[in-house]
């Protein structure tokens, strides 16, 4: 029901920042993964709720491991372990919700290869919509400041999920990729001639090589309008990014 739906926000709300950024940019993540994907309106709502509330068991912790400021010792981490089993537990005791958003919960940490947990169960046992949630869950904790560290750079976050197919579902994983792009449009980039480019626009055949608009020479020198040339890196196989630079102050979105 709405009403329970809105207690079990409010709750997370109450408990931080973090947690509901996180459960809110994983469902609208989930959501348009889904979409893409083509999936029926129902799995598409199911990803979204799941992914939505799939955190939710941790407010049943003894203590607020989201707002840490250190990383967590092993029984902190056997703690932790426990929060998609409640997911699973509020998501049931909570009225007017479907069972298949209780599974996707109890599974978005559940692992292709079987080395998830909490049951450890392996692909053939794991939901459609709970390889979306995986998926994006990673992402969106790892694109996030921490009190213990700084965010991933998404190109790095996507590197770490696309170098795991034993894990994550890598069919998935590719559609995820196009959707995000992997240098996202707006970021400042490095490219190996030296160059600082925007990222303009994504490319769909090859997510590495985006269009990209020249903001500095190779001297770091800001170019004016006119100078500001577009290159499209899926023309220009010589030069490929290296990074995306951590100084965003000429992001243009």
């Amino acid at each position: 029901s709405r009403q329970g739906m809105a207690t079990l926000l409010s709750r997370a709300q109450a408990a931080g920042q973090y947690l509901l950024a996180h459960m809110v940019n994983t469902s609208v993540y989930s959501m348009y993964l889904a979409i893409q994907m083509e999936l029926s309106s129902q799995e598409i709502l199911d990803a979204s709720i799941g992914g939505l509330l799939s955190d939710i068991g941790m407010l049943n912790l003894p203590e607020p491991f989201w707002i840490q400021n250190r990383e967590l010792n092993k029984k902190e981490i056997k703690q932790l372990h426990t929060h998609p089993e409640e997911s699973r537990k509020t998501i049931l005791q909570t009225a007017g919700v479907r069972d298949e958003w209780a599974r996707i919960a109890h599974e978005h940490h559940e692992r292709l290869d079987g080395s998830g947990y909490p049951r450890g169960i392996n692909a053939r046992e794991i939901n459609i919509c709970s390889r979306i949630i995986q998926i994006c869950d990673v992402y969106t904790a790892a694109t996030a400041n921490r009190s213990y560290r700084d965010a991933y750079l998404p190109d790095d976050a996507m590197r770490q999920i696309m170098g795991k197919p034993e894990l994550y579902d890598r069919s998935i994983v590719e559609i995820f990729c196009q959707l995000v792009g992997f240098f996202p449009e707006g970021f400042i980039v490095l490219l190996s001639s030296g160059e600082h480019a925007v990222v303009i626009s994504t490319n769909s055949k090859n997510i590495f090589r985006p269009t990209v608009r020249l903001r500095r020479d190779k001297r770091g020198r800001p170019l004016m309008p006119h100078e500001q040339v577009v290159v499209d890196l899926s023309a220009k196989p010589n030069i490929r990014i290296i990074k995306i630079l951590e100084d965003d102050s000429l992001r243009w979105v």
